[in-house]
This record gives structure tokens, sequence and C-alpha cells, in this order.
């Protein structure tokens, strides 16, 4: 399975972790049977949940980068430096 950014994940055995839920997801509703389904749905929970979480974040960073703002360099002063003269 692959990642954003084409990153291979390995889950670690025994872990409840999937790489990819939308397959997870799918292979559910593929395999049948109403536990399954129950499975599936939660799933899609679970997934929209965290989708809406990355949307908030996303948009707080969006906010943050528009309000962040650099003063234009202010020229002080010349210095005219003679190094090695006699």
């Amino acid at each position: 399975m692959r990642g954003p950014f084409s990153t291979p994940i390995t889950p670690l055995p025994g872990s409840f972790f999937h790489a990819d839920p939308q397959s997870r997801i799918r292979d559910l509703r593929l395999t049948g049977g109403d536990g399954r389904m129950r499975i599936a749905l939660l799933e899609q929970g679970k997934l929209n949940k965290f989708l809406a979480r990355m949307d908030v974040k996303l948009d707080e960073i969006v906010e943050r980068e528009r309000r962040l703002t650099f003063e234009e360099p202010i020229l002080a002063g010349i210095a005219l430096i003679i190094v090695g003269g006699r």
C-alpha cells in the first residue's frame, strides 16, 4: 500500500493500522454481511471525522500564512571598511 507522496507504508504485525482506509472500507463492503457493513459505516465515519479535522487544520495554516507579514528592510546607514591598507 502507498500513502501520500508515494511513501510505502508497512503496518506493524498485529496492529489495527490499515495503510489505506478507503481500501479497507471497500473490502469490508465487498465481503458483505451485516456485521461487516456496520464496521464499514463506522470506518467511513472515522475517516470523515479525520478528513474534517485535517480540513480545519489546513484552513488554520492558510489563515496563518495570510496573516504572516514581513516589513521591507530599511537602509539605516553605510559603512566603508578598508582592510590591510597603509
